[in-house]
């Protein structure tokens, strides 16, 4: 089993440092998006920095290798339900690697868009609550930081929730442990739209 949680931590790792609009910025627009607009290295920024085409694929890339992730993990595991609080680590590690790349000195994104795509297979059902928490704040402010600042508050919640009537209490709070830290470290990378929020200089969506 230990052999079976390293392959998850170092695949899911490896998975999410393929920073999608890092290496499109480079190889399509000859650029670095890290250089460029509010610097971060994620779809809103290469929406609004390079082109709808090279951000639609940003956000595909990024959203679906964090399902792939979860893809990988289900088949280490081979599917096993007294396992599945391990696809929680595979979440974590897929955006700690989205965040902190290796094969771009660990300098990458929010990791927003991977979580949810970890998160949708996961189970959906938590997917869905924190798309619907999202879109409603979105809604309200036109402002895709606060969204995603309101999403991951609720991410740990929605999950005790739900686990609550799968899992045991063990790998129930164990799984609202680590999306706790997802909401945590999430909301940590937004501390620069924070500071524009409080100046009132947060791009808005128009």
């Amino acid at each position: 089993m230990i052999s079976k949680v390293f392959l998850i931590i170092l695949i899911s790792y490896l998975l999410g440092s393929m920073n999608s609009s890092i290496i499109i910025s480079k190889l399509i627009h000859n650029k670095d998006i890290r250089t460029v607009g509010s610097k971060n290295a994620g779809f809103t920024n290469a929406l609004r920095n390079l082109s709808k085409l090279s951000a639609t694929f940003t956000f595909l890339l990024d959203f679906f290798k964090g399902v792939f992730a979860i893809y990988i993990s289900k088949y280490i595991i081979n599917n096993n339900m007294d396992y599945n609080y391990l696809l929680y680590i595979s979440m974590f590690m897929c955006m700690i690697g989205h965040m902190y790349p290796c094969f771009f000195k660990f300098k990458g994104g929010k990791g927003v868009l991977v979580t949810w795509g970890s998160t949708l297979l996961i189970n959906w059902h938590i997917f869905i609550f924190t798309i619907i928490v999202f879109l409603i704040v979105l809604l309200m402010t036109r402002t895709v930081s606060i969204a995603s600042i309101f999403a991951a508050l609720s991410f740990p919640a929605v999950t005790l929730f739900i686990t609550h009537f799968n899992y045991s209490n063990d790998n129930m709070f164990f799984c609202t442990l680590v999306t706790s830290i997802i909401s945590f470290v999430i909301i940590l990378k937004h501390k620069s739209n924070i500071s524009r929020l409080i100046s009132g200089t947060e791009n808005k969506i128009k």
